[in-house]
């Protein structure tokens, strides 16, 4: 009588590991909401300051070039630009001398 409820203790305690073994390897069913936050990466003083500087991330390099080409296109490449340089230089020089040459010569 012994034995046999020694048999069956054993063969209770062995399923009820076998049961527990196996709740214990299922997953919680939990709603698959995507999270809005995700970990925040991990990032360098550089990348820190950069996004508290630039928070948008715009590039203000490639604005300044396009305007800076676009005075260059207005300006040193037009011809118009250059006679109007030419000919204010010159007026701005010329009109001096005259009045030198009028002071010397009454």
């Amino acid at each position: 009588m012994r034995m046999s409820v020694t048999i069956r203790f054993a063969a209770i305690a062995i399923l009820l590991c076998c049961l527990h073994g196996h709740s214990l390897g299922q997953t919680l069913d939990r709603p698959t909401t995507p999270t809005s936050q995700s970990a925040p990466k991990r990032q360098g003083f550089f990348d820190y300051a950069l996004g508290k500087i630039n928070p948008h991330g715009i590039d203000y390099g490639a604005s300044m070039e396009s305007g800076r080409n676009a005075v260059v296109e207005n300006t040193i490449d037009d011809l118009y630009f250059w006679s109007n340089v030419v000919t204010n230089t010159a007026s701005s020089e010329i009109v001096p001398f005259r009045e030198l040459l009028n002071l010397r010569h009454p």
